[in-house]
């Protein structure tokens, strides 16, 4: 049996594209639902962002991650606890993926939510303003795992 994140894979590589979340889709409605922002985001892919984007870079052993303009301090600190925890932040960010080529513009997280594991997937376009991430950024390296887990949290708690 093809999991849903081989699938989706398979097809981008068929059609020769970068996949696109219908569940999630780059508006500012699937951030802000029912407020308007007092600005406009551009959704852009990591490698639209830095030249060199990586999943996790795990030659920093320091923690970097800060919150964006939206002021997610409370996330960044639950991610602290998981990224202290190698194990289960493997559990949670599965190593196997990265920016290299084939590349396809999906990830796949595991969150614990009521008793079980849940496989969430994400497309790589996050929200920015000023070219900069609006919200999780990783502040010394080019990592986007943060960003990346932070928009698959918020596309099951809104769904």
């Amino acid at each position: 049996m093809t999991s849903s994140y081989e699938r989706i894979k398979s097809e981008c590589k068929q059609k020769g594209v970068l996949w696109e979340d219908e569940d999630f889709p780059a508006t500012q409605s699937s951030v802000f639902y029912h407020q308007t922002p007092p600005f406009t985001f551009q959704w852009k892919r990591p490698h639209e962002i830095v030249s060199n984007p990586v999943f996790v870079n795990d030659a920093s052993a320091q923690f970097d991650i800060v919150p964006g303009k939206m002021g997610d301090r409370w996330l960044v600190s639950c991610l602290g606890v998981l990224y202290l925890s190698k194990g289960l932040f493997y559990r949670v960010v599965p190593a196997d993926q990265n920016f290299d080529k084939p590349y396809y513009g999906v990830f796949r997280f595991r969150l614990w939510w009521c008793g079980e594991w849940l496989e969430v997937l994400v497309d790589d376009r996050l929200p920015t303003i000023n070219g900069k991430l609006a919200f999780l950024q990783a502040q010394n390296t080019n990592s986007f795992w943060p960003g990346l887990l932070e928009k698959a949290y918020a596309k099951y708690v809104a769904h």
